[in-house]
């Protein structure tokens, strides 16, 4: 049976029950119907979540060294690598097909993507618990790894859950609010226990994972009209989704988790000093990941949004909007970072990363690499073809293996560095071809 729960208009579901007659309601509306204001807030908040992981991986660096900062990049990868199945599993579907759902009906499928969400947390958490077990005989770094994971992974999975699905919405004003309330209490532990010389990582995930908590709960009660759970509803939605999601998840293990496990091959390779000078250069990179992701958060819904409401044509649109604009934008942060990336990099960690320029530019072309193939993906999503996307995506697991066991070994940071790149360019020229001769098919269908 279902919750019993009121039932809202469609056009309320949107702005998650916030009352019409509120100043806030008024500017979230304003936001969504504004496509620039919109990807301005977008990437804002990008750059505020960058912001953060900036100035807390400098303070590693700065106060713990290369290896402890290795260390923060290992937990990083594995957290976005989790991240991202959820997202594709999950979130993911969730985005395209929301839109043709109105009132009660869009109701018991958010409820519905709720629980199938839950439960992947209980699933994530029982494994980590699995592997701390597992680890118990295993070197200090792979047990303390395993533990920060268990210790934060689950509040953060539940917080990223409530950004995509505000995102899904366009609601780019309650996906801001959310993630400044985590982002300025992990500053404010980093600068506490900078305060007192005892930075220590499993403190920094413990308080991270309390605000994501604290925000989550806060979220859910002020938004639990927006649910309803109906378990026939749940079940059904979970094939329905799976169809979508299996297509997208395989997706992001094949061609776009290559920068996460990337840090886990040197690791294995050359240890974790190695691994912290390749996090050393996140510094730059992770302005271009905020322009990126930020566009990405934008692009999607929109996306799927263009294609249900003017058809190729206005997806096609977009998608030629958003390949200019990355291109701009990214590609500028190129130029700056082939020119001047090392003096950068020495002047943030005190001269501990020397040599360290050559990677920046590799990584950074990476993102613009990405950026490109990212634009081509999010149009074969909305045109409810996940699975195109997984031929580019075999082709970027092909050359990243390749170039990993070619580079890797002897070149260390700076051949995961230029494996990353080799990786990322072939996936984004092959996942362009692929969505332009879909949609130049569908365009003279429509014709």
């Amino acid at each position: 049976m279902s919750a019993s729960l009121p039932i809202l208009p469609a056009e309320t579901l949107g702005n998650y029950a916030e009352p019409k007659v509120s100043w806030l309601w008024t500017l979230e509306s304003r936001v969504k119907d504004s496509h620039a204001l919109s990807s301005m807030l977008a990437i804002t908040d990008q750059a505020l979540i960058s912001g953060t992981n900036f100035v807390t991986a400098v303070i590693i660096g700065r106060c713990c060294g290369a290896e402890t900062l290795g260390l923060f990049a290992l937990i990083a990868s594995a957290m976005a690598m989790t991240i991202g199945i959820q997202d594709q599993l999950i979130t993911a579907p969730y985005v395209l097909y929301h839109n043709r759902r109105h009132g009660l009906n869009l109701q018991k499928y958010t409820g519905s993507v709720l629980l199938h969400h839950c439960v992947f947390i209980v699933i994530v958490t029982l494994g980590m618990l699995a592997c701390l077990v597992g680890v118990k005989d295993s070197g200090e770094t792979v047990r303390v790894v395993t533990l920060i994971l268990l210790i934060g992974t689950p509040a953060i999975l539940l917080r990223t859950f409530i950004r995509e699905i505000s995102l899904a919405h366009c609601n780019v004003l309650t996906v801001v609010a959310v993630d400044a309330a985590v982002c300025v209490t992990r500053l404010v532990a980093v600068v506490a226990l900078l305060s007192i010389d005892q930075v220590n990582l499993p403190v920094l995930y413990a308080v991270l994972g309390i605000s994501c908590l604290i925000t989550a709960a806060v979220w859910m009660i002020r938004n639990r009209s927006v649910f309803v759970f109906d378990k026939r509803a749940a079940i059904m939605s979970w094939f329905r989704n799976w169809r979508f999601g299996r297509w997208a998840m395989a997706t992001h293990l094949a061609g776009t988790s290559t920068p996460y496990l990337m840090p886990w091959v040197l690791f294995v390779m050359h240890g974790e000093s190695a691994t912290g000078f390749l996090a050393s250069c996140s510094v730059i990179v992770g302005v271009c990941n905020i322009l990126l992701a930020g566009m990405c958060d934008f692009v999607n819904p929109r996306s799927a949004a263009a294609y249900a409401k003017g058809g190729i044509a206005a997806l096609r649109k977009i998608q030629r909007s958003m390949l200019l604009l990355s291109v701009m934008t990214i590609g500028s942060v190129c130029v700056v970072s082939a020119f001047f990336g090392e003096q950068i990099i020495n002047k943030l960690y005190d001269n501990q990363f020397p040599g360290a320029g050559g990677m920046v530019t590799w990584l950074t072309f990476s993102v613009l690499a990405n950026a490109i193939g990212m634009s081509a993906g999010s149009g074969l999503w909305a045109i409810d073809r996940p699975r195109a996307n997984f031929t580019a995506d075999m082709v970027t697991l092909v050359v990243a293996v390749i170039a990993a066991f070619t580079l890797v070994g002897p070149y260390a940071a700076p051949g995961a560095a230029m494996a990353t790149f080799a990786a990322s360019f072939a996936g984004a020229i092959c996942r362009q071809v692929i969505f332009q001769r879909a949609a130049h098919k569908l365009a003279r269908a429509a014709a």
